[in-house]
C-alpha cells in the first residue's frame, strides 16, 4: 500500500481480496478502499461479506461482495467470471482437490 492516494479518476484500480470477510484481509480491503482503490471483497460468508462492504461504503469507498469458497474449483472459476479474468489451476494435485493454501497462491 502506497503513501499516496490513488486518484481514481486518472488511474482507476480495483484490488480483490480474497478473505476479505474478517481479520488482516478485512483490514487490507478497508485500508485500500481508503487508498481510491475500488475493492472486490471476497469470501466464505455473505453476512461478514455485507458488513465489510458497508464499513467501506460508509467510509466513502467503493466495494462490493462476491461470495467464493477458494477451497472448491468451481467457487474459484465463479470469482474469476465475477472479476473478469481466468484462474490459473497449475497448483492442482489431483483432480477436483485443492488445499486451502494452493487456492490462496492461484486466485485471480
Amino acid at each position: 500500500m502506497s503513501v499516496e492516494h490513488a486518484n481514481p479518476d486518472l488511474h482507476p484500480t480495483t484490488a480483490l481480496v480474497t478473505g476479505a470477510t474478517s481479520g488482516i484481509g478485512r483490514a487490507v480491503a478497508k485500508r485500500l478502499a481508503a487508498d481510491g482503490m475500488s475493492v472486490v471483497v471476497a469470501g466464505r460468508n455473505a453476512r461478514r461479506g455485507a458488513e465489510t462492504v458497508k464499513e467501506i461504503t460508509t467510509e466513502g469507498g467503493r466495494a462490493r461482495f462476491v461470495e467464493a469458497d477458494l477451497e472448491d474449483p468451481a467457487g474459484i472459476d465463479r470469482l474469476a467470471a465475477e472479476v473478469g479474468c481466468s484462474a490459473s489451476r497449475s497448483g492442482r494435485r489431483y483432480p477436483g482437490t485443492w488445499s486451502r493454501q494452493q487456492a490462496r497462491n492461484h486466485a485471480p
